[in-house]
């Protein structure tokens, strides 16, 4: 099946719990050991850093640490205007279908909002 549905808050099953999440950061994932489920309003503290200069080269780094959204970058204006040419950047608004028969695509991670069901889906080959 190409399309995969997005399941949205409320879709889970509801757990309860008595431990207190540990951080989450980037660090190796981990089963871990206790044997209780979590309370549905459990909160995790998150390892955050600071960004760093840009020097166009591309990397995943190596900090364990999150980025937080409204973090900020030293850049200067762009030179020249963006062309992303429909790569990565595009669909970046959920196109709103009825079914997924209406969409036709080869693109991976491509999603839409499916208007029946009140669902987002996306495209998995």
């Amino acid at each position: 099946m190409p399309w995969k549905r997005i399941l949205l808050e409320g879709d889970a099953a509801l757990l309860t719990s008595t431990v207190t999440p540990v951080n989450v950061n980037l660090g190796p994932a981990s089963i871990g050991t206790s044997t209780e489920a979590a309370r549905a309003d459990h909160k995790h503290s998150a390892d955050v850093g600071s960004p760093v200069a840009l020097d166009g080269l591309p990397s995943d780094g190596t900090s364990t640490a999150f980025c937080r959204a409204d973090h900020k970058h030293d850049i200067g204006p762009l030179a020249d205007d963006i062309d992303f040419n429909e790569h990565e950047a595009d669909r970046l608004a959920l196109d709103n279908l009825s079914a997924a028969a209406g969409y036709t695509t080869t693109k991976l991670g491509i999603i839409y909002f499916d208007t029946n069901d009140r669902h987002p889906y996306i495209y998995v080959g």
